[in-house]
């Protein structure tokens, strides 16, 4: 990923996905925040803000 607007289209691109396994219940609430406040935390360390 090259720029900014890559890592904003990954980033709603697996938020996408983990909301949708949540709803077909593979994965737990718990999973799906704890993945995705890690994946943003990340993100910000590197400089993107969401």
């Amino acid at each position: 990923m090259t720029n900014k607007t890559e890592i904003i289209k990954a980033f709603r691109e697996a938020r996408i996905a983990g909301e949708k396994l949540l709803s077909q219940g593979k994965i737990s609430w718990e999973q799906y925040a704890s993945t995705m406040v890690g994946f943003e935390l990340t993100l910000r360390e590197m400089g993107v803000n969401l």
